[in-house]
C-alpha cells in the first residue's frame, strides 16, 4: 500500500512538473538589450507555438499597459512603440517584436512582457539600457592651471591631457567623477601648469565606452594669453534712430546679458531683443535693440552689460540721450509748416489788395447808404 501511494505521488509530481513546464517552456526573450539614445531598437521574443496575445507594461508605471493585442492596442500613445507578431524560423513558430523608434533616455528600464501562445503562457522581463555619449566639453584656464569639464555620459569615462606636440600630461592632472541625479556622469579635470610654462596649446580627450566600443572626443585651448585670465567686456557703443536704440558690447571671454533702463531707472529689458555671437578669437559680441514706442518722450536710455568675471558678477553701462532722436521728424514738420503757411500768406496778401482797391471803397459806401435807407 505504501508503495502504491509512493507511485501515485510520483506520478502526480511528474504530471504537475510536466504541466508547469508545458505552460512556461519554449518562450525566449532577451534579458538585456543596449541601445544608443536617438537610435531605434527591437525587443524580440520567440515562442514554439503561435502567439495570439501579448501584453507589455510600461517600465516607469508597472500598472500601465503600453501594448495589449487582445484589445487591439498595438501602438503606444506617442506612436513610437509598436508590436508586430510574425512567423519565425525553426525551432520557433512565431515571434513578437516590440519596436521602439527614436529611443529616449526615459525609455530605459525593465519591460514586463506577458506572452500567450497555443502551447501556454509566460511572463518575462527585458531590461533596456539607453547609452548616452558625452557632450558639452568646456575648457577654461588661469595663470596656474587648465580646466576641462564634460558631462552627459551614461558610462563613467576618463579625461586624458595632451599638449600641442601630442605629449601626454595626464599624470600631472587630477580628475573628479560625479554621478548626477539623472544618472549621467560629470567629469572634471585640472591640469596644473609648471611655472613659466611656454606651451601654447593643451587638449583634453574624453575616453569612454559606448555600445561596446571605445569612443573619444577632444577639445583644445590656446594658452597664448593665459596670464590675462578671463577678459572683461569693453567698447560699448550706442546708436539710435526714430524707432529704436541700439547697444553693442564686445571683447568678453564669457557670454553676458544686456539690460535696459531709462532715465528713471525703469527696466525696459523685456522690450528689447539680444543676439550673442562668439567671434573667431573666442570672445563674445553682444548686440541688443530696444524698440521705442511711438511718441516716446523719454530723454535717456542706458544699456548695462552683466557678466561673470573671476567668480564675480560685473556690470558696465553706457547711456544715450534721445533729445535729438526726432530731428528728422522736426525737419519734416517744418516742411509741412511752410507748405501750409505760404498759401495762407498769399491769400492774406490778395485779401488786402482787394480791400484797398478803389472799387472796394465804392462798394463799402454803397453798403453804408443801403443800411441807412433801411
Amino acid at each position: 500500500m505504501a508503495s502504491l501511494c509512493c507511485v501515485v505521488h510520483c506520478f502526480l509530481l511528474m504530471f504537475i512538473t510536466s504541466s508547469v513546464s508545458q505552460r512556461s517552456k519554449d518562450f525566449n526573450c532577451p534579458s538585456l538589450v543596449n541601445v544608443k539614445v536617438g537610435d531605434s531598437v527591437q525587443l524580440i521574443c520567440y515562442a514554439s507555438d503561435y502567439i495570439w496575445n501579448v501584453i507589455v507594461y510600461d517600465p516607469l508605471n508597472g500598472n500601465e499597459k503600453i501594448i495589449y493585442t487582445h484589445e487591439s492596442k498595438t501602438v503606444s500613445a506617442d506612436k513610437r512603440i509598436t508590436l508586430e507578431i510574425e512567423k519565425a524560423s525553426p525551432p520557433y513558430k512565431s515571434s513578437a517584436a516590440l519596436n521602439i523608434r527614436s529611443v529616449n533616455i526615459s525609455d530605459a528600464g525593465t519591460y514586463i512582457v506577458f506572452l500567450h501562445a497555443n502551447g501556454g503562457f509566460k511572463q518575462l522581463g527585458i531590461e533596456l539600457r539607453v547609452e548616452v555619449p558625452y557632450s558639452n566639453i568646456s575648457m577654461t584656464q588661469n595663470q596656474n592651471a587648465v580646466f576641462c569639464e564634460a558631462q552627459g555620459g551614461s558610462v563613467e569615462g576618463q579625461i586624458h591631457w595632451f599638449d600641442g606636440h601630442q605629449r601626454n600630461w595626464t599624470k600631472r592632472a587630477e580628475m573628479i567623477s560625479n554621478k548626477m541625479e539623472n544618472g549621467r556622469f560629470m567629469l572634471t579635470s585640472v591640469l596644473h601648469l609648471k611655472p613659466f610654462s611656454i606651451m601654447e596649446k593643451y587638449c583634453c580627450t574624453i575616453v569612454y565606452r559606448l555600445m561596446g566600443n571605445t569612443e573619444e572626443m577632444s577639445s583644445c585651448i590656446s594658452t597664448n594669453e593665459k596670464p590675462q585670465g578671463k577678459v572683461p567686456y569693453s567698447n560699448i557703443s550706442m546708436t539710435q534712430n526714430q524707432s529704436a536704440v541700439f547697444c553693442e558690447a564686445q571683447g568678453g571671454s564669457v557670454e553676458g546679458q544686456i539690460h535696459w533702463f531709462d532715465g528713471h531707472q525703469r527696466n525696459w529689458t523685456k522690450s528689447a531683443e539680444m543676439i550673442s555671437n562668439k567671434m573667431e578669437n573666442g570672445r563674445f559680441m553682444l548686440t541688443s535693440v530696444l524698440h521705442l514706442k511711438p511718441f516716446s518722450i523719454m530723454e535717456k536710455y542706458c544699456c548695462t552689460v552683466v557678466y561673470r568675471l573671476m567668480g564675480n558678477t560685473e556690470e558696465m553701462s553706457s547711456c544715450i540721450s534721445t533729445n535729438e532722436k526726432h530731428q528728422g521728424s522736426n525737419e519734416e514738420s517744418r516742411k509741412v509748416y511752410w507748405i501750409i503757411m505760404i498759401p495762407c500768406v498769399l491769400m492774406a496778401f490778395v485779401a488786402l489788395v482787394i480791400y484797398f482797391h478803389p472799387g472796394k471803397r465804392h462798394f463799402k459806401q454803397g453798403k453804408v447808404l443801403l443800411e441807412t435807407i433801411q
